[in-house]
């Protein structure tokens, strides 16, 4: 559920914004490993717009969002908190739900846009269908779901019944 409310986020952001997506005040951005990996979260500010912009921009570093828990959130003012709480709103639910009733599920932050790294692609034959498909190969970071990337590859009518 909170991967659901975490993606009702990104997708209210992308709304308000269009992709790319860049940092504003009070923003959180997390700066990745070489894996792309997030190492630690900085803060955007007017002073620093412009470098986090950059970096994001090299692959250095990566919008973060908010994923819902029992954590105390950022300023209610930031982005990030408002678009949380409208999102939250819409679901009916509250931070405190999850305080009282999921006290193990924190929350945190995860970045809205992983790139796959040694992505490869194999054409071969389907020992089960006989038929020639797509093999594909990647690595994410962790925490990173490859179903939204396969979504996004293979765009199927219906996800749901595609698997994705």
């Amino acid at each position: 559920y909170q991967a659901f409310l975490f993606n009702k986020i990104l997708s209210a952001r992308i709304e308000e914004q269009d992709l790319p997506l860049a940092p504003l005040p009070g923003d959180k951005v997390a700066m990745l490993t070489s894996w792309g990996s997030p190492a630690r979260i900085v803060d955007a500010s007017p002073s620093n717009l412009l470098k986090l912009q950059k970096l994001i921009e090299s692959g250095k570093a990566a919008l973060a969002l908010p994923v819902p828990g029992s954590m105390k959130p950022s300023p209610l003012s930031s982005p990030p908190a408002r678009l949380m709480a409208a999102v939250l709103e819409e679901e009916q639910i509250s931070l405190r739900h999850f305080k009282d009733f999921f006290p193990s599920l924190k929350g945190g932050w995860r970045i809205c846009v992983v790139k796959p790294k040694e992505f490869r692609v194999e054409v071969r034959k389907d020992p089960l269908t006989r038929s020639l498909a797509a093999h594909l190969g990647f690595f994410l970071p962790s925490g990173s779901y490859a179903t939204m990337l396969l979504r996004e590859l293979v765009k199927p009518l219906n996800p749901f019944l595609a698997g994705l």
